[in-house]
């Protein structure tokens, strides 16, 4: 047996407490029993804190010396784009770059953005979005100064990215009926946008950021695909040889971060269920050189048990409070995918342990819900967290306030995608085809034909997926050119351009202050 290195989530201190050698009244105070919690390492709302930080700190650093840019690093072939800088000072000790281990891995307003190719492919995807905006910006409104180019820049890239997340994830994770349920619906406009509730908490929920939300742990496949830009199949980098490794990001005979991305929307993800593949069980970050690594998914129970989480049959009893409570293993029967694991279960908590199964585990394994990909409890927890970032936000990108979009802006946000992100962010792109919907895989359809409207409005006016099949009903996905703007169209920035119309307000939200919240996302060595 061999013991895992697992660090403890740094906790929020007692109130009044700033350590142990503090006069008598501190120490008196710590005798009487205190529930421990975690501090959150970035902000609970979805403000593109991966691109921009969390602080004030991380933001200069991801920043171009003050200019409207971020930072990025040219390498190797000048005619390649830009990836994300490489930071001297990041704790990136670990990472197994090339030139003799003196190329870095990237750095960006995440300190996670490094630990695999896929996730330092979307942080680079959005700095090089960023940079985007800004040039066209500056030709819209040449007399902007760089601050103001900076700052209506980050607003607009924080737009696009709420946007996506509720407009083409929500949708594929919930199914369209819990969709429509937690009011996480998008829709043309301004219409159907919840009010705003100054009342309502946007930070995350314990078991949201311990438990809940590392469902994609078990989605994610065992090898990387890469692709070419026809969309051949190149090779496959083993997951376990990828973490924090930078070699493949820029091996250009196998397409580099292009391969990586044109790989990722052409590979199926793994189903929410039991298994773990095997690259995260026993080889997660793993060493070549010892040939250990560490296990996700004991990581993941250890964390609720640390965090203190309630089991998965309370939570099960919150979500469905017209059920009977559940007091033995017979009343699960029905509600995981297999009710063959309900022996194994019995088997590792006991006869009368039913009460006391693992969150995650019990999360994971549930039925899934009619066009969803994840099961009953899941949805509930997952869709009242998304529903209080979007209602909670005052600065959400659809809020008719002075300080937001304007109508036309809001239509430019809501006409583009993500497939028009990695048209106009990936190299090559005047070559590139692509499907309109990229979090599905493409149809090949024997018989082409042309929609008869864009993926980014379709999206919005119809429930997707299809229930049974998880199929696009009446939408074809089949790849169409980056070029063909019909399909998918580009983000509209003459709405910007001063005189456009009524004034833009160019303030953006301040970085929220990181409060001594119940949320935890580890010493940033985890996937989620």
């Amino acid at each position: 047996m061999v013991c895992m290195d697992l660090p403890r989530t740094i906790g929020v201190p007692a109130h009044g407490c700033s350590g142990f050698e503090e006069e008598e009244s501190t120490t008196k105070e710590l005798e009487e029993p205190i529930v421990r919690e975690q501090l959150n390492d970035i902000t609970a709302y979805i403000d593109a804190s991966g691109v921009y930080g969390s602080s004030e700190e991380r933001l200069e650093k991801v920043r171009d010396a003050k200019s409207s840019r971020l930072a990025t690093h040219q390498l190797g072939d000048a005619n390649l784009l830009p990836f994300l800088p490489l930071e001297q000072d990041e704790d990136h000790h670990e990472c197994r770059g090339t030139q003799g281990g003196t190329l870095k891995c990237g750095f960006a307003g995440d300190l996670r953005a490094a630990e695999q190719p896929t996730l330092t492919a979307l942080h680079t995807v959005f700095v090089r979005l960023h940079n985007n905006i800004v040039s066209e910006l500056q030709l819209i409104n040449g007399h902007w100064d760089e601050e103001r180019l900076f700052s209506e820049t980050r607003k607009i890239v924080i737009g696009v990215w709420q946007h996506i997340v509720y407009n083409e994830y929500m949708p594929a994770l919930f199914g369209p009926v819990a969709t429509d349920h937690f009011k996480l619906s998008i829709k043309p406009g301004r219409k159907e946008v919840p009010d705003y509730n100054e009342n309502l908490s946007a930070t995350m929920s314990n078991v949201f950021a311990s438990a809940a939300y590392r469902l994609g742990h078990s989605q994610i496949p065992s090898e990387l695909e890469i692709r070419d830009n026809k969309h051949f199949s190149q090779t496959a980098v083993p997951l376990h040889h990828a973490f924090f490794n930078a070699s493949a990001m820029h091996d250009a005979a196998n397409n580099g971060m292009n391969g990586f991305v044109l790989g990722n929307i052409a590979q199926k993800l793994n189903k929410v269920d039991r298994h773990v593949t095997a690259a995260d069980q026993g080889h997660l970050f793993e060493e070549e050189e010892d040939g250990f690594g560490l296990d996700l998914l004991a990581m993941n129970i250890q964390r609720g048990r640390e965090h203190g989480i309630p089991a998965y049959v309370e939570y099960r009893e919150i979500c469905t409070p017209q059920q009977p409570k559940i007091k033995s293993w017979d009343d699960l029967k029905g509600v995981f995918q297999d009710d063959g694991l309900l022996d194994e279960l019995k088997e590792v908590y006991g006869e009368d342990g039913v009460r006391e199964i693992d969150a995650f585990i019990g999360f994971t394994n549930e039925k899934h819900m009619p066009g969803g990909r994840i099961g009953h409890t899941l949805g509930c927890l997952l869709g009242d967290q998304f529903k209080r970032l979007r209602l909670g936000d005052r600065f959400w990108y659809e809020r008719n306030a002075p300080e937001g979009f304007t109508d036309s802006q809001l239509d430019a946000i809501k006409g583009t995608s993500l497939s028009r992100v990695l048209c106009d962010t990936l190299d090559d792109s005047e070559n590139l085809s692509i499907q309109p919907y990229p979090l599905h895989t493409p149809t090949y359809d024997t018989k082409k034909f042309k929609n008869d409207k864009p993926w980014a409005q379709f999206s919005m006016e119809n429930p997707f997926p299809e229930f049974k099949t998880l199929t696009l009903p009446n939408f074809s996905n089949h790849r169409v050119p980056c070029s063909d703007e019909s399909e998918i169209p580009k983000l509209n920035l003459n709405p910007w351009k001063d005189g456009s119309e009524e004034p833009v307000p160019v303030d953006v939200a301040p970085l929220p202050v990181l409060k001594e919240s119940i949320a935890s996302l580890d010493d940033g060595r985890t996937l989620a």
